[in-house]
């Protein structure tokens, strides 16, 4: 039904009025909306949430910037390109591709989707075009001067509440492969140990529990950010936000999260599979302050999914020190099955020019009876002629109770 629905609203929209790729259509950098991309500056968020136009309050400041082409009839954007991974096992080069829509069809109302593919990936789980798990698709109604915004159907729950995400997206962390510490000479050590100083079965109780405390500390997987932890999830459902006197907005939205294929319960490198609930569903609400060149949130999100309850609590802060710009997020979780945690994921973004970048990024995180782990990257960006955006990523993944790893990804994207 989702695949009809989409593939029915983008036949439709070609009729319509239309933003599909917004700097071609405006005929202005990317940098007018974005401070690296996907990150975006104060006027890429009015942009946003004026329905994919510029904000009046935008325009007197834009009209040399840009050049509005009337009408638009290209509701469509495509971005392709790949991707290097230093792995010593499985695909290296991987491919991937994204198609964009959107639209306003109205003064009030526009709609937005984008659906991707991985290409050549060995990685559980992959997005494929047009399922839910790898799409967005909503309609956006807007009035009384983008004071009330209203939204629905297939979204993500940070869209509206600054760069939450947007700042640590292609970390060059994410799937980085978490290996156990070694632990035959440790066994071996504590055997030797026990049959020393203990006698008989004395001996091999020590060594006994030993094992079955290694077997429970480490456990296999990729390495999760801060936030991949919260465990905040892309939903179906309805969304209402409120914006007081361009300062403050306040957001909440109800409804069934997205399942990403399943938990990660390893056995080797098996992913097992399990189903959605009927009455699976996420409430998410936030607070968010916007003053001079510094940016201050409250998030909170509850989440049911699959019997398993998931509280969330993040504060994120950004910050305007030009040419840096600052992004921190404060992760809390409460989980019936992975108990606690808390984190902290910063992003450093230095400008060197209107199209070269250099960020990097220092997680940290403690899970309920684990050991702190890290996570460090660094990344080159490099956007030519707004048509070619080009990153070269060093990652480093440390995590509790698991052996350290580091990983090399070069990417290149192609925009059209």
């Amino acid at each position: 039904m989702f695949i009809i629905t989409l593939v029915f609203t983008l036949i439709l929209v070609n009729l319509s009025w239309s933003v599909p790729q917004f700097a071609r259509d405006y005929n202005a950098g990317c940098n007018v909306c974005h401070t690296n991309i996907p990150m975006l500056n104060d006027v890429g968020e009015r942009f946003l949430r004026n329905g994919f136009r510029f904000s009046p309050q935008d325009l007197p400041t834009l009209k040399e910037l840009i050049t509005e082409k009337d009408p638009r009839f290209l509701p469509f954007g495509v971005m392709i390109g790949a991707n290097y991974k230093d792995k010593s096992r499985g695909n290296n080069l991987t491919g991937k591709a994204k198609l964009y829509l959107a639209a306003t069809i109205t003064k009030n109302l526009s709609i937005f989707g984008m659906t991707k593919d991985v290409f050549n990936s060995d990685a559980p789980n992959e997005p494929d075009f047009f399922e839910e798990k790898s799409s967005i698709l909503y309609i956006q109604f807007v009035f009384d001067e983008q004071k009330h915004l209203f939204r629905a159907g297939l979204m993500s729950p940070f869209t509206q509440l600054g760069n939450v995400q947007r700042a640590f997206l292609d970390s060059g962390l994410t799937g980085i492969r978490i290996s156990k510490k070694p632990a035959n000479m440790n066994r071996k050590e504590n055997n030797r140990r026990g049959n020393r100083g203990n006698r008989g079965n004395r001996g091999n109780r020590n060594m006994g529990n030993n094992q079955k405390g290694q077997k429970g500390k480490h456990r296999g997987g990729t390495y999760k950010s801060p936030l991949q932890n919260a465990g905040i999830s892309n939903f179906k459902g309805a969304e209402y936000s409120y914006l007081f006197n361009n300062q403050i907005l306040a957001l909440i939205s109800f409804g069934k999260p997205v399942s990403h294929g399943g938990n990660e319960n390893q056995r080797g490198n098996k992913t097992q599979q399990t189903s959605n609930d009927d009455s699976d569903y996420q409430i998410f609400s936030g607070l968010r302050y916007i003053g001079n060149n510094f940016k201050i949130g409250l998030i909170y999100s509850f989440k049911k999914e699959n019997g398993i309850e998931n509280n969330a609590f993040l504060i994120p802060i950004e910050k305007n020190f030009y040419p840096l710009y600052l992004t921190s997020v404060l992760v809390y979780r409460d989980n019936d099955k992975k108990g606690n945690y808390l984190g902290t994921e910063n992003s450093i973004l230095y400008a060197i020019n209107s199209t070269n970048y250099l960020r990097g990024i220092i997680n940290i995180g403690k899970e309920e009876d684990r050991d702190t782990e890290y996570g460090y990257s660094l990344m080159y960006s490099f956007l030519f002629k707004n048509h070619v955006l080009l990153h070269l990523i060093g990652g480093y993944a440390d995590p509790a109770n698991s052996e350290g790893k580091s990983q090399f990804k070069a990417s290149i994207s192609l925009f059209f």
